[in-house]
């Protein structure tokens, strides 16, 4: 295993320093593909995540080929993201992709209602199989990741989801810390307004945040912030 472990992050920490491209197939599959050119050999380097069929909910299966030299072994989920964070390739775009496949049920039907969406609030238009708008996941992902790794003093004290029945268009932070509460006024202004987020948000279709507080809710058009 050993052996497997140390040729799998190696072919990683080399795919990382390429003009990688990324891919999901079926919903099942996140492929993530590269050439790291040699003095007199090229590497053909290939990266293929899924859900390991032996421990689903802790593992992920990993094959990566390098030139056709291949190898495959169960992951801890946990240490696939340490691994992507420390090679500096978990940015929002992939970072979306590997939620669709960790979300995913053994029949490849997407389980998303408890992750994606807000638990407590909803549009009175909301339907149980509603359609997620893929390109919209970035965004929310990339604020949900932003709040883990720059207030961690906080991230268990704020729930970040789509709003159902607003086709993914509108984003809640609900937190229950207080309207005047620094950390959470630092994270609103620092990391969900930052020009580029907000770039992004209205890039895939998010109009409106929802912030929700002690049962108090405030609205802001993203076009106006």
């Amino acid at each position: 295993m050993s052996s497997k472990l140390d040729f799998i992050i190696s072919a990683i920490n080399k795919v990382s320093k390429t003009n990688r491209i990324e891919g999901l197939v079926r919903n099942k599959t996140v492929t993530i593909r590269g050439t790291k050119k040699g003095f007199i050999k090229n590497e053909e380097i290939k990266i293929l995540i899924e859900i390991s069929k032996n421990a689903p909910n802790i593992n992920a299966f990993i094959i990566a080929d390098i030139n056709g030299n291949r190898q495959s072994a169960d992951i801890s989920k946990e240490k696939l993201f340490d691994i992507l964070r420390r090679t500096e390739m978990l940015d929002t775009k992939l970072d979306s992709k590997l939620n669709v496949i960790f979300d995913s049920d053994s029949s490849g039907v997407k389980n998303i209602s408890s992750n994606l969406f807000h638990s407590k609030l909803k549009s009175k238009n909301h339907n149980l199989n509603e359609t997620i708008n893929q390109m919209a996941v970035a965004p929310l992902m990339g604020y949900r990741m932003h709040l883990v790794q720059s207030w961690p003093s906080i991230k268990n004290e704020i729930e970040i989801g789509f709003i159902r029945g607003t086709n993914c268009s509108q984003i809640c932070f609900s937190h229950s810390l207080g309207w005047e509460n620094e950390d959470f006024l630092s994270f609103f202004h620092n990391g969900v307004k930052l020009p580029k987020a907000i770039e992004n948000c209205k890039k895939y279709g998010i109009t409106k945040f929802i912030i929700y507080c002690n049962n108090e809710i405030m609205e802001l058009k993203v076009s106006e912030l």
